[in-house]
């Protein structure tokens, strides 16, 4: 997502999910490349709000009310966020294991 002021990445390197407003929950895993077609529908969609807990987990609000949400994976660093200019506080990284993404 991005801004005049600033913008932020969010990668996914564990499996995540994407909720609808209805509750239908739909799995991915970013190693299997052929099964993430259903995001491209997310491009150009405006994004409402990204959060992140004290846990590790980070939930990415759609324009609409989809949401991505990312929790944290035993043997990998579930995501991470990197923002630049105004967003570069929001650059936080979901360790192994979870915990508070904020501060490393």
């Amino acid at each position: 997502m991005w801004s005049l002021q600033g913008d932020l990445l969010i990668t996914f390197g564990a499996p995540f999910t994407l909720q609808s407003v209805a509750g239908g929950t739909q799995a991915f895993d970013p190693e299997r490349h052929e099964t993430l077609y259903p995001l491209l529908s997310l491009l150009h969609r405006a994004v409402l709000s990204f959060s992140a807990s004290s846990e590790g987990e980070c939930v990415l609000r759609f324009e609409g009310g989809l949401e991505l949400r990312g929790a944290p994976h035993e043997k990998y660093e579930a995501w991470e966020s990197h923002g630049t200019g105004k967003l570069d506080p929001a650059s936080l990284l979901c360790g192994v294991g979870g915990g508070s993404p904020w501060g490393r």
